[in-house]
């Protein structure tokens, strides 16, 4: 069995000789989802409320509450006319149908509501503080807590791993080669590397180095231009540019990636080398 409205796949129930795999895992997928979805808060690509991505514990406990609340009430007026509240619930299912058919799903398209829907659940907020002040203090401090403690996984598991591996040096942390801390202070680098963040790292551990950044590294490096900027050392990692001339003919290979492996983002065949200019060519 399979509902969907338009091109968005709603519920998608297992079939016989196939699993829930076969499907577009864009929608809760079962029952049980579906109910849990505010609290796992699943993602169009599949997976559930991590450090970079849901609105939180919070959120998630009480913003659907307090529109199934806002609802009941609203039904109940009957024949009376429509509150403000009634009006801004009215103002978000429309916003949220628009969202759904005509945004794509995109995210930050949907940030107008998400404060909306905010300023709504106040009405539960309000409910719960005024009838059941201490239990309420409670659950809101539980959700927010969750929520701060998913948060601080990301730095924090790094953090535990660099403790057990002691791994705390400047060319530890960076991955970089060990030849970049023993270079002469004052030497002039080429980052060429094609990643600006280690612009930084491979000024030393004490900035002993003068780092040319990837933003001046021309598209094909000349033996002119390493004269004209006084480059003492070239830093690559990866497939050479096509184009450059050999580097072989202007100075000498210090590192193979023998050292130093790879850092962030890098493949993991992605070697470093370290190239010393001679200044006599």
């Amino acid at each position: 069995m399979r509902v969907a409205l338009g091109t968005h796949i709603i519920f998608s129930g297992p079939v016989s000789g196939k699993t829930l795999e076969s499907y577009d895992p864009n929608g809760v997928r079962s029952l049980v989802n579906l109910v849990k979805y505010p609290w796992t808060e699943w993602k169009w690509g599949g997976g559930g409320y991590t450090v970079d991505s849901g609105l939180g514990a919070s959120f998630a406990t009480f913003v659907p509450l307090g529109f199934l609340l806002l609802t009941i009430q609203a039904l109940r007026r009957r024949n009376r006319p429509l509150g403000v509240r009634e009006v801004l619930l009215l103002w978000v299912a429309l916003g949220a149908l628009v969202w759904f058919f005509g945004m794509a799903c995109v995210i930050r398209f949907a940030l107008p509501l998400v404060c909306l829907s905010c300023v709504l659940s106040s009405i539960l907020l309000d409910k719960l503080i005024h009838d059941e002040r201490a239990r309420a203090s409670i659950l809101l401090t539980v959700s927010f807590a969750t929520t701060l403690t998913i948060a601080a996984f990301d730095p924090f598991l790094p953090f535990l791993a660099r403790v057990r591996t002691g791994r705390w040096g400047h060319q530890q942390f960076y991955a970089l080669p060990r030849i970049i801390e023993q270079l002469p202070e004052g030497s002039r680098i080429l980052n060429r590397t094609d990643d600006e963040t280690l612009n930084f790292p491979l000024a030393g551990e004490h900035l002993q180095n003068r780092v040319v950044g990837t933003a001046e590294a021309p598209s094909e490096l000349t033996a002119e231009f390493l004269r004209g900027r006084n480059i003492d050392y070239v830093v690559e990692r990866g497939p050479r540019y096509e184009g450059d001339e050999d580097l072989s003919n202007l100075g000498t290979l210090l590192a193979d990636g023998a050292d130093g492996k790879t850092t962030r983002g890098s493949a993991p065949s992605a070697g470093w080398r370290v190239w010393k200019i001679a200044k006599n060519r």
